[in-house]
């Protein structure tokens, strides 16, 4: 029979194995990734469990290690947060507990319906130092922060139906906006939702929008008897969103116009094909704005007939440009008197120098609006996309609309009740005016070259 040797070196072959994993453990904390430890209190616990996942931004990025009661209303939460996260623990940082939750103004927090609760972290000031203790357990997503820029407008309502804050605000089913605040009217006899319009797509908001709430799914019966469903977005079916069309002829709003909120659209408005401006289309902030212009005279005819004729004309250093059709006498007009009327001013319009089909004429106010010297501007070598403007309202061409007869440029405008005679054409990407629209020749408008500084 075989018996052990218990006085040899057999004791190396049980120290092999110690030292191995001694050594492996020693790897594995070196190559674990380096953790910042958070310890925060919050009123309960939520049904979180060490292990449940702390997201930043959608991204893992750290975990709960340990939930503790330490009294009525306290619960001690021990975190470790992935280092190279650590810049969104600053001042003003704050979690919320991202559960499955359904209340009248909606539903949210479906990602924790077929996984754990977990802590959502919302990132404080970067660059600054978290106090300790500061950190907030919150039960519901904090206040989006206040973002200035872009269009405000307000929708009155006759009651909260689905609006809901954080909703989103919907044009053609892309998301363009949000919902900022809720809240009853001063006199309690509506309620008000102030909506920011993201300020790439403010222009596609014009007095003649219309808008109208998107509660979750909508059905509507079929000729065939049938069922059709029809969702905006997963979002606007899950939480409700508010959505606008635009008509035809209609002029910007700035912040503060007022809307109704409609229960539903109009079957006219989802009809609307409004071309609008939006996106870094072009800086206009340097391009003048054309004023409306009356010519007005007296046909000299046995009637002797009131007549008009109504374009714009252009600020410049010089005074008032436009087309020659629209800033010279008319002919036939009685005793040769003939009128234009620009911001409520009247003057009399003389013989012009020259023969080009742009003249500039004295302003009858002595520049009282401004006439400050606008950008450069340029010739068209091919149709490209362009603004048409008409006074404050910014009409977009695109290079279909664009047409050579004789090599004269001629773009088709529909203008609507508004005249199209001396709008300014500008470039769309360089905001560069381009030329302006002269007297319709079959449903199209001759583009006149500018003259040379506006002389």
């Amino acid at each position: 029979m075989a018996v052990p040797d218990t006085t040899g070196g057999g004791w190396l072959a049980w120290l092999l194995p110690l030292v191995t994993l001694a050594a492996t453990v020693a790897l594995l904390l070196h190559a674990r990734e380096p953790v910042v430890e958070v310890e925060v209190v919050a009123t309960e616990g939520y049904g979180l469990e060490p292990g449940a996942p702390i997201r930043l931004q959608g991204v893992t990025v750290g975990q709960i290690e340990e939930v503790v009661i330490e009294g009525p209303g306290a619960v001690r939460l021990r975190l470790e947060v992935d280092a190279e996260a650590s810049w969104a623990l600053g001042p003003g940082a704050a979690l919320h507990v991202v559960r499955p939750r359904i209340s009248p103004a909606g539903v949210e927090g479906l990602e924790a319906l077929v996984g754990p609760r977990f802590l959502a972290l919302e990132a404080g000031e970067q660059g600054g130092t978290a106090v300790p203790g500061a950190l907030r357990v919150l039960d519901s997503p904090p206040p989006r922060s206040y973002q200035p820029s872009g269009l405000r407008v307000t929708l009155r309502a006759e009651s909260r139906q689905g609006l809901r804050e954080s909703a989103s605000v919907l044009f053609r089913g892309m998301g363009v906006g949000q919902v900022e605040r809720v809240a009853l009217s001063s006199d309690a006899t509506a309620v008000l939702a102030e909506v920011r319009i993201e300020e790439a797509y403010a222009g596609l908001v014009q007095d003649t929008s219309r808008f109208w709430e998107v509660g979750g799914l909508e059905f509507a019966l079929s000729l065939t008897g049938g069922v059709e469903v029809g969702v905006e977005s997963l979002d606007a079916a899950l939480r409700g969103a508010v959505a606008f069309a635009t008509g035809p002829g209609g002029r910007p709003v700035g912040t503060g116009a007022a809307f109704k909120l409609e229960d539903g659209p109009d079957p006219q408005w989802l009809a609307w094909r409004t071309p609008l401006v939006s996106g870094p289309a072009a800086d206009l902030l340097r391009v003048p704005t054309p004023l409306l212009a009356r010519r007005r005279w007296v046909d000299d005819g046995l009637l002797r007939r009131s007549m008009q004729l109504e374009g714009w004309v252009v600020p410049v250093p010089q005074g008032l440009m436009g087309p020659r059709a629209l800033l010279s006498p008319a002919q036939g007009a009685r005793d040769g008197r003939t009128e234009l009327e620009v911001r409520g001013a009247r003057s009399l319009l003389g013989p012009l120098p020259g023969s080009g089909a742009v003249a500039t004429i004295e302003d009858p106010l002595g520049g009282a609006a401004g006439g400050e010297a606008g950008p450069g501007s340029r010739s068209p070598t091919a149709p490209e996309e362009a603004l048409v403007l008409l006074g404050d309202r910014i009409l977009p061409v695109g290079p279909e609309a664009w047409s050579v007869r004789e090599g004269q440029f001629l773009i088709r405008v529909e203008a609507g009740a508004d005249p199209a005679l001396g709008a300014l054409v500008v470039g769309r990407e360089d905001a560069l005016p381009l030329g302006i629209l002269g007297l319709e020749e079959d449903g199209r408008y001759p583009l006149l070259p500018l003259p040379a500084g506006g002389e």
